[in-house]
């Protein structure tokens, strides 16, 4: 990661799009006998959540909805919904 991101910059749309597949998975009905789509990603989704721990951009509002979040929220607010809801799946 570079410096700007790691002061808050703007994440690669790659790791935004995980963390949003991750969001709608998980949110909708995720069953534990499902395999997990961050299973072949490298480092899975605690590393695609630690990508975005500073990211300040917004996210799309179907993701907010399905963390339960004000549309216009960061992915910040996201990850840490994200972790709060569904944490111990992971």
């Amino acid at each position: 990661m570079d410096s700007k991101n790691s002061r808050g910059g703007h994440e690669p749309d790659r790791t935004k799009t995980r963390f949003e597949v991750l969001a709608i998975h998980y949110s909708r009905g995720y069953d534990r006998t499902e395999k997990s789509p961050a299973g072949h990603w490298k480092g899975g989704a605690n590393q695609v959540m630690s990508e975005l721990r500073n990211a300040r951009d917004t996210m799309p509002d179907g993701v907010c909805s399905d963390l339960e979040l004000p549309q216009g929220s960061s992915y910040v607010t996201g990850v840490r919904k994200f972790k709060e809801l569904h944490g111990n799946k992971l």
